[in-house]
C-alpha cells in the first residue's frame, strides 16, 4: 500500500477582508485547497475575483487595512497563521516565493539583472561566497532560457525584452530553491507567442530544472526544438523549418503592430501581412 503523503499546502477556509470607510469589501471569502508535491494548481477568476490578493494572503503580504483569516493555511508542516513577521521573513523567498505579474516593473531599473539575483541569495545563504554566487547566477539565467548568461548579469532590465525580463522574474523566483512557487498571471503583460513560451518553460522547471547539452546556454535550433515542437515536421530539416516559420511568424506580428500604429500605411502593411501569412502556410505545409 502507498503511504499517503501530506499536502505540502494546505489552506481552509481563508477569508481577507479591507475594512474601508464606507464598509467591509470582501475581497476573499472562505477558500480552501490543497496541493501536493510536484503538482499545478491553476486559480481561476475574472479580474477583481480576488486570485492575487489570495497569493499575497497566503505569504503574509496583506497590509493594513487588509485582514486576513483562516482555519489553517499549513505548509510543508507548519502553520504560517501561528508565525511572526520575522519567521515569515526567512519563508519568503527562499521556501515559498512569487512571481508577479508585470515583469515591467517587477525588477529595479536602477540595478542590474546580476544584482538582482545575487539579492536573494545575500538574504537567504550568508554563507555562499562571491564566486558561488556569481556562479549561482549564471546557472539561473541558463537554466529559464537567456543566451550570454555571464554578459546579461552586467545589464539593466531596460536592456531586455519583455520576455527576457519575465525570465529573469521567474530565475530570482527560483534562486534560492523553494518548495513552492506562486505565479501571479505571470504572462498578463506578454504578447502571446511569449506567454506560450513561458508558460512551458514554468511547466518545464516543474519537473525538473532544464538541462542543455553541455551546460551552456541554449542555441536557437535548441529553444525551437522546445518552445515550437509542432513546426518541426521532418527530421532532417527541423531546426530550419522552425526557425524559418518562427521568423515568418514574427515578422508577421510584427507588420501587424505597426499597422496600428502608423494608419497612414495600413492598406500596404495589410497587403504584406496576407501575403506573409500565406507564404508562410505554403511553406510549412510544403515541408
Amino acid at each position: 500500500m502507498n503511504e499517503m503523503r501530506e499536502p505540502l499546502l494546505q489552506i481552509e477556509n481563508l477569508s481577507t477582508h479591507f475594512h474601508m470607510f464606507k464598509g467591509t469589501v470582501k475581497a476573499v471569502d472562505g477558500v480552501s485547497f490543497s496541493l501536493n508535491q510536484g503538482e499545478i494548481l491553476g486559480v481561476v477568476g475574472e479580474s477583481g475575483s480576488g486570485k492575487s490578493v489570495t497569493s499575497f494572503s497566503i505569504i503574509g503580504l496583506v497590509d493594513e487595512p487588509g485582514e486576513v483569516k483562516a482555519d489553517k493555511i499549513i505548509f510543508d508542516g507548519k502553520d504560517l497563521t501561528a508565525l511572526s513577521e520575522q519567521d515569515m521573513m526567512k519563508i519568503r523567498g527562499k521556501d515559498i516565493s512569487m512571481i508577479f505579474q508585470d515583469p515591467m516593473t517587477s525588477l529595479n531599473p536602477l540595478y542590474t539583472i546580476g544584482k538582482q539575483l545575487e539579492e536573494v541569495l545575500l538574504l537567504h545563504d550568508k554563507q555562499m561566497s562571491k564566486e558561488a554566487r556569481h556562479a549561482r547566477c549564471v546557472e539561473l539565467l541558463k537554466m529559464v532560457g537567456v543566451p550570454n548568461a555571464e554578459e546579461r548579469l552586467k545589464a539593466y532590465p531596460h536592456q531586455f525584452s519583455g520576455g527576457m525580463r519575465q525570465r529573469v522574474i521567474i530565475a530570482i523566483a527560483l534562486a534560492a530553491n523553494p518548495k513552492l512557487v506562486i505565479a501571479d498571471e505571470p504572462t498578463t503583460a506578454l504578447d502571446v507567442t511569449i506567454q506560450a513560451q513561458i508558460l512551458r518553460l514554468m511547466k518545464q522547471l516543474v519537473r525538473g530544472p532544464m538541462r542543455v547539452p553541455g551546460g551552456d546556454a541554449p542555441t536557437p535550433g535548441n529553444v525551437l526544438k522546445y518552445f515550437a515542437p509542432h513546426l518541426a515536421n521532418t527530421p532532417g530539416d527541423a531546426p530550419t523549418v522552425s526557425l524559418l516559420s518562427v521568423l515568418l511568424s514574427s515578422l508577421f506580428s510584427l507588420t501587424l503592430f505597426y499597422s496600428k500604429q502608423l494608419l497612414a500605411l495600413k492598406p500596404m502593411l495589410l497587403s504584406m501581412q496576407i501575403i506573409l501569412l500565406i507564404f508562410s502556410l505554403r511553406f510549412s505545409g510544403s515541408c
